[in-house]
């Protein structure tokens, strides 16, 4: 779930092959690491302002991932890599804005 320990919860010795003797216990099981998942929050405001002629202009602004909550990446899963194990990239959007106009007549 994080970089900084990602190596040590996941480390090379534990994706080896199965020889002779081994037990369930010494494997690394199938499903055994998952991620956090997508924790976003998305948030939207608005208001409307009346106008002659029965017109109306109505503003709204809309942020999404309002905490910025990092996802991060899956570890690197290639053995030849010195990354192996490591998180070195995120899986998310940044907080982002988005204003909108609207003008009805």
């Amino acid at each position: 779930n994080h970089p900084s320990d990602s190596q040590a919860t996941l480390p090379r010795s534990a994706f080896r092959r199965a020889v002779p003797g081994d037990t369930v216990d010494d494997l690394t099981g199938r499903n055994t690491f998952f991620t956090d998942g997508q924790e976003n929050v998305d948030l939207g405001i608005y208001k409307s302002f009346g106008l002659p002629f029965k017109d109306t202009l109505l503003v709204r602004l809309d942020v999404f991932n309002v905490f910025n909550h990092v996802t991060w990446g899956f570890p690197v899963n290639d053995f030849a890599s010195t990354n192996f194990g490591r998180i070195i990239s995120t899986n998310y959007t940044p907080r982002t804005y988005q204003i909108g106009l609207r003008y009805i007549y």
